[in-house]
């Protein structure tokens, strides 16, 4: 069944195509819109969030997860104190020694977007003094280690920041940080992506109205061929997901038909991927509503991207100039702070 309530249901009789033959293809037609829905909900759930404005409170609607990117240091505790008495020497304290251990301590936390490496740019490994007081090692990125979603904040960025976002990790309203799987096959069929498992930082931000839905990130690599080796496993996730959909089928079934296109004059890199839903109707296949789009940019060791998702008929990319052009219009925002990671 289609997971529609009643109002639901009158928004789509009110908006079926007219040329629908008959009660039973109308039906039929708004089921599979259902199943759009679900797929497109599915997708949205993976980085939504619940706010709470009276307490100033965010609730992640996910499983409750460790933080990524801010593991404390443990603080050493203080040596205790001798006491002289006359009738015996001073006591030689037994307790832990107060020196860090820098191979147990982990980052201090520190707020996305705003912490800088004392070599001066975001990815910068930190150098630490060693416990024997030499010169300071650099200790090596952590990394994300999640295939299938991208973090939401997630290692340093510096002053970098998403068109969505109002300063450094900070968010303009109506746009939310969380993780959001990539790549769909389907509503219940998410994309390993194990390059995506390397990422030293990376942002992304989601906001939706309806059945809209609009989702832009930034993700860094720890070299060129780790992001190159990032944007050839999504073509491939693609379009094994295309080779997995039916080329026939019987009255009412639904299929998704994907989209690879590789766009020029952006970055050193540019690939698009989307999938717009189709219905079998009197023998033939026919878009039905639900389509949605990806424009994935490198630059350097970086990839950017912008993702709109909503009721279009057809594909989106190459059917949606108006659409396009916003994406384009959220990836030149970053481009040029990306230079930071290399490829300008």
């Amino acid at each position: 069944m289609s997971p529609m309530d009643e109002n639901q249901l009158r928004h789509e009789l009110r908006h079926a195509a007219p040329d629908l033959p008959d009660s039973a293809t109308l039906g039929r037609a708004v089921a599979a819109r259902g199943r759009s829905v679900r797929r497109r909900r599915a997708m949205v759930a993976t980085a939504a969030v619940a706010v709470i404005a009276a307490s100033g409170v965010t609730v992640w609607a996910a499983l409750p997860r460790e933080p990524r990117d801010a593991v404390p240091i443990q603080t050493p505790s203080a040596s205790p104190t001798p006491t002289a008495t006359p009738t015996s020497p001073s006591p030689t304290p037994t307790g832990p020694t107060a020196t860090p251990n820098p191979t147990t301590a982990g980052p201090t936390a520190t707020p996305t977007g705003t912490r800088t490496s004392p070599g001066g740019g975001p990815g910068t490994p930190t150098a630490r003094p060693t416990a024997s007081g030499g010169p300071a090692t650099p200790t090596a990125p952590k990394k994300w280690g999640n295939t299938i979603e991208a973090p939401g904040s997630f290692g340093s960025l510096g002053t970098f920041t998403l068109s969505g976002d109002a300063a450094p990790g900070r968010a303009k309203a109506g746009w939310t940080a969380g993780d959001s799987a990539l790549v769909y096959c389907d509503a219940s069929g998410r994309v390993q992506l194990g390059a995506l498992g390397q990422v030293e930082a990376g942002r992304t931000l989601m906001a939706s109205e309806g059945e809209s839905t609009s989702v832009q990130g930034v993700l860094v690599f720890p070299n060129d061929a780790a992001a190159t080796l990032f944007l050839e496993q999504v073509r491939a996730g693609v379009t094994a997901c295309q080779g997995r959909q039916p080329g026939t089928g019987t009255e009412g079934a639904s299929r998704s038909v994907f989209e690879l296109t590789r766009p020029t004059g952006l970055g050193q890199q540019a690939l698009t991927t989307g999938s717009h839903a189709q219905m079998f109707v009197n023998g033939a296949w026919t878009d039905a509503p639900g389509g949605d789009a990806t424009l994935w940019v490198r630059q350097g060791r970086a990839v950017t991207f912008a993702t709109e998702g909503g009721e279009y008929l057809g594909p989106v990319w190459s059917g949606r100039a108006d659409v396009a052009g916003e994406m384009r219009a959220t990836v030149r925002h970053a481009l040029p702070q990306m230079c930071t990671w290399g490829g300008c």
